[in-house]
């Protein structure tokens, strides 16, 4: 009997608590011509039941993506969620008192909305809440709500020097257009990223917000820094370049009568062309790797320049070869070349009627009857080869570029990424300094 009892107290209470919090769509509708009803022609009006005090609004950005960079012009698109919230007295002090305690949604054309501005926009300084967002007001408290989907079209300062593994910095600046710091003034209540999603080729480094002054303005400052991520562009195209500019030298090594010493020290030569023109083309500054692809494309032309005068120093030797055709006669009717008794008894019993046969050089290289004759081709002692000045010129030459062009790309190559690595790692400290700072 008494649980029963006890179960109709509470439902006559519930019953009773429904009836008089409960609010219907006719009494939201004459609460929300309530508030239009003071807006009435008073929308650019701050909702300050004293005009004296000043206008809080809290600012939430949540950042969601960056969709494009342009790192030559330094302009970012920033994709987020901006949240805001204020306190509008007006409505509550006149009607709080008696309004249901629930939320309304008006329209951002028939209230007062804060009208925030890009600062450093790259584009034309419209307003970023639009006439047609919606305002969620709580009748009780006077709190506004108001989300919007905005697109930050911003300035960067844009650092190129350490390309491909640059930082940027990027800075979102929101501020009114007509108000004073003394009459409204921006909050920063939360910077989020827990939505965001990185790009195909730019990542979030760090982010941090401030609030500051300026001429008389509140300007809420949202900082981002942004690396790019550079591993696809060192397997596509540092890589193979670093690869042939190593291989460059060993031009030097191929033999001079095959035709592709030149060739293949062109093809490396334009390999580092087209890599240059893949890089940054504008920046503040000359990036390190513009320094590092000059000097390759330095040195692989210089290469080509050598493998030209290698060639032009055989050709030059070709054309001693075919003048010394008449040398020697005697050389030149019998084909022997041979000055010793012993090579010569062999020659005359080889003349009984026998049709005479070549003779090639013998071991001794001081038993040919003259250099010039080995320089013809007659002589195929490698030994009276190796005696001609043409070709221990050459093949001094030879191994003198391809180690001297070799420790030059090697030095090249290794100052570059010492540079580059201590010059990141510098970096990389500051933006962990900044962050504990912050």
């Amino acid at each position: 009997m008494a649980m029963s009892f006890s179960f109709l107290i509470c439902y006559l209470l519930l019953s009773h608590a429904d009836e008089g919090h409960a609010a219907t769509w006719s009494d939201l509708s004459a609460e929300v011509e309530k508030v239009t009803k003071i807006y009435e022609g008073k929308t650019a009006m701050i909702p300050l039941q004293n005009t004296s005090n000043t206008l809080y609004v809290l600012l939430d950005l949540e950042l969601l993506g960056i969709p494009d960079f342009d790192d030559i012009s330094g302009i970012v698109n920033i994709n987020t969620y901006l949240s805001m919230q204020w306190t509008e007295e007006v409505y509550f002090n006149a009607h709080g008192s008696t309004a249901p305690d629930t939320s309304v949604t008006i329209s951002a054309d028939s209230i007062w909305k804060p009208p925030l501005i890009l600062v450093n926009s790259a584009e034309d300084g419209r307003e970023i809440v639009k006439d047609q967002s919606q305002v969620r007001i709580h009748l009780k408290s006077g709190k506004c709500e108001l989300t919007e989907n905005v697109i930050f079209k911003a300035s960067c300062t844009t650092g190129d020097f350490l390309y491909p593994f640059d930082i940027h910095e990027c800075s979102v600046k929101l501020s009114t257009r007509a108000y004073t710091s003394s009459e409204l003034t921006l909050v920063v209540s939360s910077f989020r990223n827990d939505y965001f999603e990185n790009g195909v080729v730019w990542i979030l480094r760090e982010k941090y917000s401030d609030t500051l002054i300026q001429d008389s303005k509140s300007i809420a400052k949202f900082q981002i820094k942004i690396k790019r991520q550079a591993t696809n562009y060192i397997l596509n195209n540092l890589v193979p370049v670093a690869v042939l500019s190593g291989l460059n030298p060993f031009v030097f090594i191929v033999t001079r009568h095959t035709g592709e010493r030149v060739g293949f020290s062109v093809t490396c030569l334009l390999a580092v062309v087209v890599l240059m023109n893949t890089g940054v083309t504008s920046s503040q500054h000359i990036t390190l790797l513009m320094y590092y692809l000059t000097g390759v494309m330095i040195t692989s032309a210089s290469i080509t320049i050598t493998a030209c005068f290698t060639l032009a120093i055989n050709n030059k030797l070709e054309k001693i070869a075919r003048k010394c055709g008449c040398c020697c006669k005697q050389c030149r009717s019998n084909k022997v070349i041979n000055r010793s008794p012993l090579r010569q008894q062999e020659q005359s019993s080889n003349d009984d009627g026998e049709n005479h046969q070549t003779t090639s050089c013998c071991d001794d290289c001081e038993d040919c009857c003259c250099l010039m004759c080995c320089i013809c081709r007659m002589c195929k002692c490698c030994k009276c080869i190796k005696k001609l000045p043409w070709v221990r010129v050459e093949n001094m030459l030879d191994v003198y570029f391809f180690f001297f062009f070799l420790i030059v790309e090697v030095v090249l190559f290794l100052t570059f990424i010492a540079i580059m690595a201590a010059l990141y790692s510098a970096e990389i400290k500051k933006l962990t300094l900044e962050h504990r700072n912050t």
